[in-house]
């Protein structure tokens, strides 16, 4: 297995469970699992870990891995390893549900207690909301019933939520979106992705540099 060594001060994740909402959708299979896969190239995968796909199409555990497994050769930054992802995809499941059916998240407890169960995993869980915005209340809210949401505590297995995707349109739906996830996790345990936050600027980083005589001349590899 050709792994990488571990950098100075990076040091990887606690063991855990990451659950993917959108689990079957075009971003987990060309950009998350790819993603994960690179990061155990990378050295920085605990070697106790489990990964959950949960998304609305039907597909076995077997079905899911060769889905994903697609996705890491098409659009991996790393080219996909034969031995390497024979161990990899051995921690790669799948659940079909809906975000809105209170049973989907029996089920999924039940699946990622077992899971948890046969691979040694302490239950830290981090839950990665690849989905529509529309749909973050309806996971909040099973999530907190089902009790896979658990509150911030010291040496307790911890639960984490990943917001992805535009964190709303505007002022008032990101407050909305705040609010929706603040009334079932901690804000330590909440962790924000959004792509198009500061984009225009970033898109404007040139003019910025070659319009400012303050910039331009140390905007370079010496200084960034």
């Amino acid at each position: 297995m050709d792994i990488k060594p571990l950098p100075e001060a990076i040091t990887p994740v606690e063991a855990c469970t990451l659950v993917i909402f959108g689990g079957s959708g075009d971003l987990a299979r060309r950009r998350l699992i790819p993603a994960v896969y690179n990061l155990l190239l990378d050295g920085l995968l605990p070697d106790k870990y489990a990964v959950i796909g949960l998304g609305r199409k039907p597909m076995t555990d077997a079905e899911f891995r060769n889905l994903v497994r697609e996705g890491v050769i098409a659009h991996s930054r790393q080219a996909l390893v034969e031995d390497t992802w024979q161990a990899f995809e051995r921690h790669l499941f799948y659940i079909q549900g809906e975000n809105e059916d209170a049973q989907t998240y029996s089920a999924l407890r039940a699946k990622a207690e077992q899971i948890e169960q046969t691979m040694q995993l302490p239950g830290n869980r981090i839950f990665y909301l690849s989905i529509p915005p529309s749909s973050f209340a309806s996971v909040c809210e099973g999530l907190a019933k089902s009790g896979l949401a658990t509150p911030p505590a010291g040496s307790a297995p911890y639960s984490r939520i990943i917001v992805e995707k535009p964190v709303g349109r505007d002022l008032a739906s990101a407050q909305q979106i705040n609010e929706v996830t603040g009334k079932v996790f901690d804000e330590s345990q909440i962790f924000r992705i959004d792509h198009y936050l500061g984009k225009e600027t970033v898109q404007n980083l040139m003019v910025v540099r070659f319009a400012n005589s303050i910039f331009e001349p140390i905007w370079n590899h010496k200084y960034i």
